[in-house]
């Protein structure tokens, strides 16, 4: 499926629920199904008020076929009538959204049980109903006419059941939900594959894309990555890999494992440059100051480099793609080299033409609320923080994990540790052209096929049997 076709089926679907809302032809799920694994056998998913009845839409598809770029273009179209959220901080912030843990206020609880005891914490010590907790997610929920969740291969399925439980107290009608991600990548940190939740096995309506924007004219690249997301390797791939045991050309970024790891790197190529060390910290201001807000800032402060140490000559990367209105349209993972450090900006030139220089200024970034707008109606945003920043960090090392979600140039891997299923899938998609691979030894090279052979059969024969994808592996 193409970008703009996908597009347009989100749209007819959110136009027939506006318009048939008493009358949807949806199978409805009985909301008990969806927040626990034994449901009240007495529960009628008929009731209303005790069912879900919308489109629940999948946007899935490879790395690099334009998912963030089709959420962009749907929070541009519904501006006062979409929420969209994610599962990580660092792709909140690069979707315009907020985490869907601060907006269903699950806190760091595991599962509907913990978030039950949560609740009843939180009403015995403030003396105030459980409506006080979910009263701002209920206002927000009848306004919404798109609900977007992103990342959500990382999303457990006992995160969603916490989810549709949060929706259940709310007592109103589910909004249309675009669940976004590829299930193939990166799996939640805690908890099962959202596939085993009810919602995920009858209902979704599948939505995949095909063509890989990341890749450009590297075809060849291009059906490899489609071959290898599937876990379907073969023996002439040895051939490639065997060849890509080579020296890294200078300035490839190295994917490393670990975050001590990444930050001795680092440290060690910044120590060897003798250029004079400047220290940039990020300025925040708290609009709101409260627990809540603090704990939202501290998470993004984590994902940027809170100080970033640059030097004249240093490699960096930029970890957020440009503004519109920015004269030099960069991307997240484009790397550059530092030609001057100002006092209110950063000169540059990218790899890509080492004799052009841009000028950095400084970022800003609000941390932000999805509420009702009492004056105008409908959705708007409420500023918590506004965070000052480079949106820079080191280009010399980074993780596979923080690289999800960038497109790179060249890479190098020199550690044999890929612990989870689609984690070589993840490192190899990040590229942008075959020639851009570096290994360092045949061990490397083993875990890589190691990895990709394993593939996730469970994933696959899920896209196949509920989804009625073709079958891939005989396709490719």
């Amino acid at each position: 499926m193409t970008q703009s076709k996908a597009i347009e089926v989100i749209n007819d679907h959110i136009k027939y629920f506006r318009e048939n809302k008493n009358d949807l032809s949806y199978v409805p799920i009985d909301l008990d199904l969806a927040v626990t694994d034994t449901p009240n056998p007495k529960s009628n998913p008929m009731q209303e008020g005790n069912k879900i009845n919308t489109p629940l839409m999948f946007l899935s598809g490879g790395a690099g076929t334009g998912k963030s770029w089709i959420i962009r273009k749907l929070s541009k179209k519904y501006k006062n009538s979409i929420v969209v959220l994610s599962s990580t901080m660092l792709s909140a912030i690069n979707i315009e959204g907020q985490t869907l843990h601060s907006f269903f206020k699950l806190g760091i609880n595991k599962d509907v049980e913990a978030l039950k005891m949560s609740d009843q914490y939180f009403t015995e010590k403030t003396k105030a109903p459980i409506y006080a907790l979910t009263h701002s997610i209920k206002k927000v929920l009848t306004e919404c006419e798109l609900l977007v969740i992103d990342e959500i291969s990382m999303v457990s399925k006992e995160t969603l059941q916490m989810i549709f439980y949060r929706i259940k107290q709310t007592k109103v009608q589910c909004p249309p939900i675009l669940f976004t991600g590829d299930l193939f990548q990166l799996p939640p940190v805690k908890g099962v594959s959202i596939i085993h939740h009810p919602v995920f096995q009858n209902n979704i309506i599948p939505l995949f894309l095909t063509e890989n924007m990341r890749t450009g004219g590297d075809k060849k690249f291009a059906n490899l990555l489609r071959r290898w997301r599937v876990g379907m390797y073969r023996d002439e791939d040895e051939s490639y890999f065997e060849s890509r045991i080579i020296e890294p050309q200078e300035n490839t970024i190295r994917l490393m494992s670990t975050n001590s790891q990444i930050d001795a790197y680092n440290n060690q190529k910044l120590t060897e440059n003798p250029n004079t060390l400047v220290t940039l910290s990020p300025k925040v201001s708290k609009v709101i100051n409260n627990k809540k807000v603090d704990g939202m800032v501290k998470q993004f402060v984590n994902t940027i480099s809170n100080p970033l140490y640059l030097k004249v000559s240093s490699l960096v990367v930029f970890t957020r793609n440009a503004s519109p209105t920015e004269d030099y349209q960069y991307y997240n993972g484009e790397r550059a080299i530092v030609r001057k450090i100002l006092s209110n900006s950063v000169e540059l030139s990218p790899l890509s033409n080492l004799e052009y220089t841009i000028t950095l200024n400084i970022a800003t970034e609000y941390i932000e609320e999805f509420v009702v707008d009492t004056n105008k109606g409908g959705i708007s945003k409420n500023i918590l923080a506004q965070i000052d920043y480079y949106p820079l960090k080191l280009g010399y090392a980074t993780s596979i994990h923080k690289a999800q979600g960038m497109s790179l140039d060249s890479i190098y891997l020199s550690e044999p540790n890929f612990f989870a299923n689609g984690q070589a899938y993840v490192a190899l998609s990040r590229l942008t052209n075959h020639k851009g691979l570096f290994l360092s030894d045949q061990d490397v090279k083993d875990a890589i096929i190691l990895n990709l052979k394993r593939g996730n059969d469970e994933i696959y024969r899920w896209y196949l049997e509920t989804l009625n994808t073709l079958d891939e592996r005989k396709q490719i």
